[in-house]
């Protein structure tokens, strides 16, 4: 069995099989250990809502196709600059990946509704430029008032080639069997901080966050 586990702040896509036995996290919290042990016992593949306001979606699909442990038809492609995926729509969906490089069509609802979906007790994988803080790039409503997000801040940085940095906890499901991270020669990313509640899981090479994790959102979490 395979999941959606995350998606980095750079947009790249990491998925894990198999279960991770003996999570602390996990046994602390009985609500969330039987929400995995459901997914990872299950044999049907999982299914993926990608959220995007992005010409480059298309280019997320084939990629995760290619793995081998997505079927095509388990990927939907939902175009967020002309249409706001509703609340059942979402419930669909295992786990949905939400980034923009154009304005949301409704980043207010499209907040709202991604709340109540984590809320439910379902994964919420954010990327750039959901965090670059306006012009209908970042999701508002619930999602920004209530804290949903991983990552605190705004504006963007770009045109220094970036790798990975220092890995915060390296026995992280995240980073199983990652050993580098090369972000290209713009190497887009957010000017963030961790938010409140949050933990990191790794930082790009000048220091900045790279990827990290809020759980507890009423039994869902969001990276």
């Amino acid at each position: 069995m395979t999941r959606l586990t995350s998606l980095l702040p750079g947009r790249w896509l990491k998925t894990r099989s198999g279960r991770r036995p003996g999570s602390p996290r996990a046994a602390r919290n009985p609500a969330r250990r039987l929400a995995v042990e459901s997914l990872e016992d299950r044999t049907t593949p999982p299914r993926v809502g990608i959220v995007a306001a992005s010409p480059l979606a298309g280019d997320v699909k084939p990629t995760l196709v290619a793995t081998g442990r997505f079927a095509d038809s388990d990927i939907d492609l939902i175009d967020a600059t002309t249409t706001t995926p509703s609340l059942a729509t979402l419930n669909t969906y295992d786990s949905v990946l939400v980034f923009s490089d154009f304005a949301y069509k409704e980043p207010l609802q499209l907040g709202n509704n991604l709340a109540s979906y984590v809320s439910g007790g379902r994964g919420v994988v954010t990327a750039t430029f959901d965090f670059f803080g306006g012009n209908g790039l970042s999701l508002g409503g619930a999602w920004a008032s209530g804290g949903y997000s991983p990552f605190d801040g705004g504006g963007q940085s770009q045109g220094v080639p970036l790798t990975l940095g220092a890995v915060a906890q390296p026995a992280h499901p995240v980073m199983a069997r990652v050993s580098n991270f090369n972000g290209g020669t713009s190497s887009y990313h957010n000017s963030v901080s961790v938010a409140p509640g949050a933990s990191l899981i790794a930082s790009w090479s000048n220091g900045r966050p790279l990827v990290a994790e809020k759980a507890g959102l009423g039994g869902g979490s969001s990276a």
